[in-house]
């Protein structure tokens, strides 16, 4: 569990700010309450940095590993 959260943290550093002001239009748009963006904005946030560690920084990652052994 913690290792998982400790992967998981860079992509909410890099991601929060952007998801969040997502999050934030969004509700503007559909008239939602403050308070409940939120609430919403943090399981948005680690969803968003879950797909992104996966998807994206954990495949660049073996790739470049891959790409550095060659070299040596």
């Amino acid at each position: 569990m913690m290792q998982t959260l400790g992967l998981l943290s860079y992509g909410i550093y890099v991601l929060q700010v952007v998801t969040f002001h997502a999050v934030e239009a969004c509700a503007r748009h559909l008239e939602v309450q403050s308070a409940l963006v939120g609430l919403v904005a943090i399981p948005v946030v680690a969803a968003v940095a879950y797909a992104a560690t996966v998807f994206v920084d954990v495949p660049v990652r073996l790739t470049m590993k891959q790409a550095l052994k060659g070299l040596a």
